[in-house]
């Protein structure tokens, strides 16, 4: 990652996030050119994780929690802008998260569901078992039957925990 800004001040913030370079503005050409050379060498797996966490973080700090706010996944070869509301829900799959999106599409991210659930708004998502967590907008019924199922808008089952049912219908009651 080259960070571009017209005050130094971020420079050191910048490099605590694995920053290849830290260019001020106004940008030299030669600068740059140099800087894309060194990243053109360098692996960004880790440093994407990394900079993904950081921003999703920052994100839900500085903005609100509304359905419309956007978050960023990435995966080795792109990046993707989503709104909440695109998201119905997200599953675990050992140290890779599947997000499973309202146009049916299934993004693998390679972070843990854990890392999202910390990031993600809490009035929006819900974890409802070790490896599910949903998007409570996208939320059609609570199945109580055989132990307690939830049923997505788009027609999928996820499971709902023994020990997370009480969590759950304390979110979803309705005065």
């Amino acid at each position: 990652m080259i960070f571009i800004s017209g005050h130094d001040d971020y420079a050191l913030k910048a490099f605590k996030f694995s920053a290849i370079d830290y260019i001020l503005k106004p940008v030299d050409p030669d600068e740059l050119v140099k800087a894309v050379n060194k990243a053109a060498n360098i692996s960004f797996v880790d440093q994407d994780k990394e900079v993904t966490s950081y921003l999703n973080q920052k994100q839900i700090k500085n903005t609100n929690t509304s359905q419309d706010q956007q978050v960023l996944l990435s995966d080795k070869q792109h990046s993707y802008w989503l709104n909440h509301s695109e998201i119905v829900r997200c599953e675990a799959s050992s140290n890779y998260t599947i997000f499973y999106l309202v146009d049916k599409r299934q993004l693998v991210i390679s972070q843990t569901l854990k890392s999202f659930e910390k990031s993600f708004p809490t009035n929006l998502y819900f974890r409802s078992h070790q490896s599910h967590m949903i998007n409570l907008i996208h939320l059609d019924k609570y199945l109580k039957a055989d132990g307690g199922e939830l049923l997505m808008k788009d027609g999928s089952r996820v499971p709902l925990a023994n020990r997370r049912k009480s969590a759950f219908l304390q979110i979803t009651e309705h005065p």
